[in-house]
């Protein structure tokens, strides 16, 4: 099983401030199934700390995690870097669905 991140391009959430578009979504390639998606915000703390962020921003992901919380084999991350996917993907491996 391998697992690609693809750039998400168009707004799959609507949020009361417009449309909200996560960075990431993780695809394995056996069964093209979406099992991750991901934000990222580099806020210079070891884990994202949403107090540093623009409150649309933190409004945002409080929208993306209530919509996506919805759907039970899909995991929603906010993560400081790209570099972490590779972390998430590997922490969770073992426990499809995610």
């Amino acid at each position: 099983m391998t697992g690609n991140a693809e750039r998400v391009s168009t707004g799959i959430c609507t949020t009361p401030i417009g449309s909200y578009n996560p960075d990431w979504a993780v695809v394995f390639e056996d069964d093209k199934r979406v099992y991750f998606v991901v934000e990222t915000k580099d806020t210079g703390t070891r884990v994202v700390d949403l107090d540093k962020l623009h409150p649309s921003e933190r409004l945002k992901i409080c929208c993306g995690e209530a919509h996506f919380k919805q759907l039970e084999s899909l995991k929603y991350r906010v993560i400081n870097k790209v570099s972490e996917l590779a972390v998430a993907l590997k922490d969770n491996r073992n426990k499809r669905p995610i």
